[in-house]
């Protein structure tokens, strides 16, 4: 399934169950309720309910599409929108749904298809240099700008978005931001081409990280995108319980002077300067913090609380 050659990924139904059946003997769960270990989906189906031969191409472990083949023509039955998924591509077309497939509930991005649809062609058409096919730049989405969409859901991403623009920003509204271009640099408004992998530099001392922010930014809409406050980051000694508190956190409580924060939370001024630093702290002093944050919101009369933000 990895190179996409029918010649050498096709398994007759036999064997796929023969399979299952050994794995199956892993199978560490009450068998009345989980039966199967690998299950295969309804994409292995067809409209009549009939298992169909599919192929599949992988870039990676969540890069990869999963097609069927009939005579000379592809036809994408499961795109993998990782990598993808967070950006955003004007096309108001109806989204796609595979005809020779069970699943009909299932729909992607006509964008994302194409892309797909074009990788297979290049793949096939190096075959002998299949590791190197790169997707053809003439796609109609191909001289847009890559950006990401941020919705305005909370008064962090808000106020983080007033200081770049003061009067633009609006609640439950969304914005536009780049991701990283084709020479190295930051998208503008008119970049466009194909976009490079996040540049990684070994540097000591190693400093061990969370992937919170990661994972949110896989989907879009994250935050640290604008703010560029990072993931949490584990020192020398720290662990999940005595850490920093959320950089979200601390900006909310930046609106509030420390006299303010410490009143509230009983926790002393260097605790609290700590804190505010992003500094590691014990877990019940972070609490206590949290709780003054909260109250303090509370306390800001609704009509000037958009004013704090």
């Amino acid at each position: 399934m990895a190179n996409g050659d029918p010649a050498v990924n096709a398994m007759t139904w036999k064997q796929i169950e023969e399979f299952r059946a050994e794995l199956n003997h892993l199978n560490p769960y009450d068998r009345s309720v989980v039966l199967q270990i690998l299950k295969i989906e309804d994409c292995n189906y067809d409209r009549a309910g009939n298992q169909h031969q599919l192929y599949g191409l992988a870039v990676s472990a969540k890069r990869y599409v999963v097609y069927t083949r009939h005579k000379l023509k592809f036809e994408i039955i499961k795109p993998s929108e990782h990598g993808l998924g967070i950006v955003y591509v004007p096309d108001e077309r109806k989204r796609y749904k595979p005809s020779h497939c069970k699943d009909q509930k299932t729909t992607y991005p006509r964008w994302i298809v194409e892309a797909w649809e074009r990788f297979l062609v290049n793949h096939f058409r190096n075959m002998q240099d299949s590791e190197n096919v790169l997707v053809a730049r003439d796609l109609w989405f191909g001289s847009l700008p890559a950006v990401m969409r941020i919705r305005v859901t909370t008064a962090n991403v808000l106020k983080a978005l007033r200081r770049h623009d003061p009067g633009a920003a609006k609640p439950y509204n969304f914005a536009l931001s780049p991701i990283l271009g084709h020479d190295g640099e930051y998208c503008s408004a008119y970049t466009s081409g194909l976009l490079l992998r996040r540049p990684i530099q070994a540097m000591t001392p190693f400093i061990f990280i969370g992937k919170e922010v990661e994972r949110k930014a896989q989907e879009g809409g994250d935050i640290s995108a604008l703010e560029n406050t990072g993931p949490i980051k584990y020192q020398a000694g720290q662990t999940i319980n005595t850490r920093a508190a959320d950089p979200a956190l601390i900006l909310r409580a930046k609106r509030f002077t420390m006299r303010r924060l410490m009143r509230e939370s009983g926790v002393s001024q260097h605790a609290t300067e700590r804190f505010l630093r992003g500094g590691r702290l014990h877990p019940f002093t972070r609490a206590r913090l949290v709780q003054a944050v909260e109250k303090l919101e509370r306390q800001i009369p609704t009509g000037t609380r958009s004013n704090l933000t």
